[in-house]
């Protein structure tokens, strides 16, 4: 498919990255750094803030080497998407959680990159006053706040509109925030009354909203309404290794699938326990992401048998927002991990 011209609609933060990605994963690595007996000397591994990103990487943080495989893991806390971009362009992260759409976009711009594999998780949720309708029927009227315009929540919320017989800006009015603490915030003071969140956020909102005087609840699952529709999941994290490094060390992509694997796992048998573990990086109360978790519900896929509700979710931003992915789906190098 050919590549459009328009210009993206999401948040300049995508551009940058995409640009900043797409220069360091074609041609400005590091050397391979090696140890012994052909270990990896140093696995580095870039972690955005957010509960599914460090649901992946729990196990790699607990046990921070893999004898025989891999000497040290090291960690980079990337507090926003403009970080990871920085980080990869120094060459000094090897693996790193991002958007699918964003990952499908490098690829789409010849970047050397591979998906280790995909989180399906309740990331997304509508948050309305307590006792409002559950449906989306009882948007129609209303305003709904998003974070960042042509992002994962715009265009998710938009979809979800249309299938369920409502038209974006004529129905319901959607506004549009720069910052996730502003919706946060607005709801606390009672500025609004309807937002669409990712998770921890999402919990977040709910508490302050609520002890604000402002009874707050989730009313609708954005990945249980796509799954409705559509019969697939909605996988909108992926994990995604150097193309080089993927092929150097195959082994080194199973092992590390089974520990993302492993870690994800333990986050769904035990949010409680996993949420002790993320107080520290993620600078959230331990009530709120022990409820985030347990909402999550998430499930780490390798990239082969994840694909066809990865194109799923690419074909809906195929149709509306094709800039955001580059313009065409993936090719079969994209799933190579």
């Amino acid at each position: 498919m050919k590549l459009q011209t328009r210009s993206v609609r999401g948040p300049l933060w995508i551009l940058l990255s995409v640009l900043g990605l797409v220069s360091a994963l074609t041609g400005c690595s590091s050397p391979e750094p090696t140890g012994s007996a052909g270990e990896l000397a140093d696995l580095r591994v870039g972690v955005a803030t957010g509960v599914v990103a460090e649901a992946t990487v729990m196990e790699l943080r607990a046990a921070p080497s893999i004898p025989g495989v891999i000497r040290r893991v090291s960690f980079q806390q990337l507090a926003t998407p403009d970080q990871i971009r920085a980080a990869f362009a120094a060459g000094t992260v090897d693996i790193a959680t991002m958007p699918t759409t964003v990952a499908a976009n490098l690829a789409n711009r010849d970047a050397d990159l591979t998906l280790l594999g995909v989180v399906d998780a309740r990331l997304l949720h509508l948050l309305g006053p307590a006792g409002a309708p559950t449906t989306w029927q009882g948007l129609r009227g209303k305003t709904v706040h998003l974070p960042f315009r042509g992002d994962a929540a715009d265009t998710m919320t938009r979809y979800l509109l249309a299938q369920n017989g409502l038209t974006a800006d004529r129905d319901v009015r959607l506004a549009y925030h720069s910052q996730l603490p502003e919706l946060t915030s607005g709801l606390a003071a009672g500025q609004f009354e309807y937002a669409v969140l990712p998770e921890h956020m999402a919990s977040l909102a709910v508490r302050t909203a609520t002890a604000a005087g402002h009874p707050t609840q989730a009313l609708l699952d954005l990945q249980q309404e796509w799954q409705r529709g559509k019969g697939s999941a909605l996988v909108q994290t992926a994990v995604v290794i150097r193309g080089a490094l993927a092929r150097e060390r195959p082994g080194l992509v199973r092992v590390l699938q089974e520990k993302i694997t492993g870690s994800v796992g333990q986050v769904r048998q035990a949010p409680n326990e996993a949420a002790s573990r993320m107080v520290v990086t993620l600078q959230a109360p331990e009530p709120v992401i022990a409820a985030a978790l347990a909402r999550l519900d998430p499930e780490f896929r390798t990239a082969g048998s994840a694909r066809t509700d990865i194109e799923e979710l690419l074909k809906v931003y195929l149709a509306s927002n094709p800039d955001a992915i580059g313009g065409g789906l993936p090719s079969d190098d994209f799933y190579g991990a």
